[in-house]
């Protein structure tokens, strides 16, 4: 028995093919967009060296302002990215350049401007975090700042500087109750 001995056969096998590939690729394209889910441990690393500086930091020109048209207060902001481009490519900190301003290589601007560099220990640590994927713990977007003295005034419950809006950090509990 011939089952693809005519065209139609012929036509109707390819586009099944065709159709079952793009299918497989469109699911594949949705898992990648996806922000990855951070781990307990990468979500503690996220808060304990990335997000102050992003936010206390870069944020200095990077939230109110958006200068370069980039933003620094979400994981979606820094892979949109701004003038230059995306800030962040998740898995390959070579290619980010977040890190290239950060370390101010040769070629790329100089960051934070104005001030001096940051530590080669905060650029270590973005570059690990960005070989991770980047993960952002929920909620993505952070309203006000990071606080920089969690156990400051306040009592580490919430943190306002430089007259932004306080937050709530909700990310830390205790005794089962976030504080």
């Amino acid at each position: 028995m011939r089952v693809l001995s005519s065209p139609r056969s012929w036509i109707a096998a390819a586009s099944c093919v065709f159709i079952a590939t793009a299918a497989i690729r469109m699911s594949a394209a949705g898992q990648a967009d996806k922000p990855p889910v951070p781990t307990q441990q990468q979500a503690e690393f996220f808060e304990a060296n990335i997000r102050a500086v992003l936010i206390d930091t870069c944020g200095e020109c990077h939230l109110d302002d958006e200068d370069g048209s980039l933003r620094t207060d979400s994981r979606e902001a820094l892979l949109k990215g701004g003038e230059s481009g995306p800030a962040i490519v998740p898995g390959d900190p070579d290619k980010s350049l977040l890190l290239h301003v950060m370390r101010r290589d040769e070629g790329y601007p100089r960051m934070p401007k104005g001030k001096p560099k940051l530590p080669d220990a905060v650029a270590a640590a973005f570059a690990e975090w960005i070989k991770q994927g980047a993960p952002w713990p929920a909620p993505s977007k952070v309203e006000g700042t990071a606080p920089s003295n969690v156990e400051g005034r306040h009592g580490g419950r919430r943190a306002g500087v430089r007259g932004r809006a306080s937050v709530r950090w909700d990310h830390r509990r205790e005794g089962g109750r976030s504080v």
